[in-house]
């Protein structure tokens, strides 16, 4: 049976998900669309339901057929693009189980410190899995990581972290890390050998790291840039390059 009413209960929920972060918080889950990143789905991903298009190819079936016990809801082309998050939808959106946060393991982990735009956070992600970080905690009112538009940005990343968010206390959730802070002032980051175990924190977009990461921080490091270049990097790329060099001894 295809829904072919914009105002079916099912739809409205998933537009209500799609825009509301409370929405998603109370019913513990998010959404993610598109054949590409559904792709990438792992089989362990807990999959509530799948909303498709009823014009959509075979390969919206193939991504399906893996996840028997999700629902699955057909909606009308006009319907469901007027539900999509995305401009030129390829006609599937799975509604995912958020996952429950699991204790910190990695020796560099990632603290996302009011980083605001939610494709930072997703593309900072993406690069974290990249290079082999297991765990990113978020903290002081980060972008949600479950918005549509970072799960889309991370490009399955989101899928292969441990994302924990705002611990009350995150100097005993990391202790025995070194924090190391992302600060213009600091030492270059390209003379810095890494000894400990580390988390590296990386701060919003206009205003830098959080005077409390400050307070905890051992270390301050910086990306070198030349003399009369730009004032600052993108957060997103600026976490990826010091990611990278941070984890090197792991990936030569």
């Amino acid at each position: 049976m295809i829904i072919t009413a914009r105002c079916n209960e099912k739809v409205k929920l998933l537009r209500r998900l799609n825009n509301d972060k409370k929405t998603r918080e109370e019913n513990s889950v998010y959404v993610a669309e598109g054949v590409t990143l559904l792709s990438s789905m792992p089989e362990n991903c807990s999959v509530k339901s799948f909303f498709i298009r009823a014009s959509a190819d075979v390969k919206v079936r193939d991504i399906v057929n893996k996840f028997p016990d999700a629902e699955v809801f057909v909606l009308a082309d006009d319907v469901y693009d007027s539900v999509s998050d995305t401009v030129s939808p390829s006609g599937i959106t799975a509604v995912i189980k958020r996952p429950e946060p699991e204790s910190i393991k990695g020796d560099v982990v990632l603290v996302l410190d009011g980083v605001s735009d939610a494709g930072n956070l997703g593309a900072i992600v993406r690069t974290a899995v990249a290079a082999g970080i297991t765990d990113v905690i978020t903290v002081h009112s980060c972008a949600d990581p479950f918005s549509p538009k970072a799960v889309r940005a991370s490009m399955g990343g989101i899928f292969k972290i441990n994302l924990t968010s705002d611990p009350e206390r995150i100097k005993d959730v990391l202790d025995g890390y070194d924090f190391a802070i992302l600060d213009m002032g600091g030492e270059n980051i390209f003379r810095f050998e890494r000894k400990n175990k580390t988390a590296l924190v990386v701060g919003n977009e206009a205003h830098g790291v959080s005077e409390e990461m400050r307070r905890l921080s051992d270390i301050t490091l910086a990306i070198p840039m030349v003399k009369d270049g730009v004032e600052s990097l993108n957060a997103a790329v600026a976490a990826g390059i010091a990611t990278y060099l941070i984890k090197k001894g792991d990936l030569l």
